[in-house]
């Protein structure tokens, strides 16, 4: 990410504001809290995927390519939050990501332990129908106290506050025919 300060405070959104703000449903609308956001940043956050029933657990835990996704939801709402700025409705638009580039996986799960996790995104190219984000995935500050890693975290997946867990660019493509539904059709 720049070395641009933290994105402006706004009152924060909670998970059910983003879930009316991206196109993720039920367990697989995985923010649960937007911290921040301005013209080309967001900040976001969540729980530490520790549930048994979490929807991208593999057999070996939750991998640190979910932050893939992770970034993806938060890129999602940053551009109907932008949509909304301009005037739009507050309402997802639909998209798949097209590519990802210059990821780097810094532990291999990201289950584990018991901090937050935050993610930011920074919009660094964008057009009408896509956009490319520079993300990174990394546990929420927390108070010296907790800063420490928990002796109790799952090998791979302890991780000390504030250093990337992941990193990495994504580009995604909006509003094409590969992501919009089809309209049903009637009687020929």
């Amino acid at each position: 990410m720049s070395a641009a300060a933290d994105p402006p405070a706004r009152a924060p959104l909670d998970a059910d504001a983003i879930r009316r703000r991206i196109p993720h449903r039920g367990p697989m609308a995985l923010l649960e809290r937007a911290e921040a956001w301005d013209a080309t940043t967001l900040c976001a956050s969540l729980a530490a995927p520790t549930a048994a029933g979490h929807p991208l657990r593999t057999r070996h835990g939750v991998l640190a390519p979910v932050a893939i996704e992770l970034a993806a939801q938060a890129a999602a709402l940053h551009q109907a939050l932008q949509g909304e700025a301009a005037g739009g409705p507050a309402a997802p638009r639909p998209g798949f990501i097209a590519s990802v580039r210059d990821v780097r996986l810094h532990r291999l799960r990201l289950d584990g332990g018991e901090a937050r996790l935050e993610i930011r995104v920074e919009r660094v190219l964008a057009a009408e129908r896509q956009a490319q984000y520079r993300f990174v995935l990394r546990e929420a500050p927390q108070d010296a106290a907790q800063a420490a890693p928990s002796a109790a975290a799952a090998p791979g997946s302890a991780a000390t506050p504030g250093v990337p867990l992941v990193d990495g660019r994504l580009t995604v493509v909006l509003d094409t025919p590969l992501a919009v539904p089809a309209p049903e059709r009637g009687p020929e």
